[in-house]
C-alpha cells in the first residue's frame, strides 16, 4: 500500500510540472474522443441491425411431381425490404444439377408478411447426396443495411450473414457505370450519324490515352 501511495505522489508531482500538464490534457482529450467514436459506432451498428431484412426461406419437393421443387421467401420482419439477389442451386453427388436465378425478384420491394414462391427443376433422387441451396441477399430501401440468407436442404438450416457476396458487391459498384453506358448505346443505335460520333469520341479517347502513356 505504501508503494502505491508513493507512486501516486510521484505521478501527481509529474502532472504539476508545466510541460507535462499539456501532455496529460492531450491524452485525456484523445481518450474522450476515442470513447465518443466508439459510442457513435455502436449506435450506427444498432441502427443498421434494426433495418436489416428478416426473411424465412424454404425449399420442398413437390408431392405431385418428384422432379419439381418449390421455393418460398417470406418477409417475417416489421419493415419492407429489398431483394438484391436470389439463387436456387441443386447438387447431385457434388456436381451441379440445376441452377435458377430469380431475375424477376431482383430489386423487388418486399412488404412485411408477403411471400414469394415458385418452382425449379429438381433431381428425381431422394437420398442424402441430393443437396439444394437457396441464397437470398436483401437490404433496406437505401441499400445501406444488408443481410444474406442461405438455406441448405440436407440439414434444414439457414445460415445468416451481414455480408454481401462478392458478385453482388461488384454488381452494385458497376451499376453507376453501366447505366450511362447503356443510355449511350441506346442513343447511338438509332442512327448512323450517332454511331459515327460515338466511334469518333472513342477513338479520340484512345488516342489521348496513348499520347499520355508515351509521354
Amino acid at each position: 500500500m505504501r508503494f502505491i501511495v508513493y507512486q501516486a505522489g510521484r505521478f501527481w508531482w509529474w502532472v504539476q510540472q508545466g510541460a507535462n500538464s499539456n501532455v496529460v490534457l492531450v491524452a485525456v482529450t484523445a481518450w474522450y474522443a476515442w470513447l465518443t467514436f466508439r459510442l457513435l459506432r455502436w449506435n450506427s451498428a444498432q441502427t443498421k441491425e434494426q433495418f436489416r431484412p428478416t426473411f424465412q426461406l424454404t425449399v420442398t419437393r413437390s408431392p405431385v411431381d418428384p422432379s419439381e421443387g418449390h421455393y418460398s421467401i417470406q418477409n417475417v420482419g416489421e419493415r419492407s425490404s429489398k431483394i438484391l439477389d436470389a439463387l436456387v442451386t441443386c447438387y447431385v453427388d457434388g456436381p451441379r444439377h440445376s441452377r435458377l436465378q430469380l431475375d424477376d425478384a431482383q430489386g423487388l420491394i418486399f412488404p412485411p408478411g408477403q411471400t414469394i414462391s415458385g418452382i425449379f427443376p429438381m433431381p428425381m433422387r431422394t437420398d442424402e447426396w441430393v443437396i439444394c441451396t437457396f441464397r437470398v441477399v436483401g437490404s433496406d430501401h437505401g441499400e445501406l443495411a444488408f443481410r444474406t440468407y442461405e438455406y441448405w436442404s440436407n440439414v434444414n438450416k439457414t445460415l445468416v450473414s451481414a455480408r454481401r457476396p462478392l458478385r453482388i458487391v461488384l454488381r452494385m459498384w458497376m451499376s453507376p457505370i453501366r447505366m450511362p453506358y447503356f443510355k449511350i448505346t441506346h442513343w447511338s443505335s438509332r442512327s448512323r450519324m450517332r454511331k459515327a460520333f460515338v466511334a469518333a469520341c472513342a477513338i479520340a479517347c484512345l488516342f489521348l490515352v496513348y499520347t499520355f502513356l508515351r509521354s
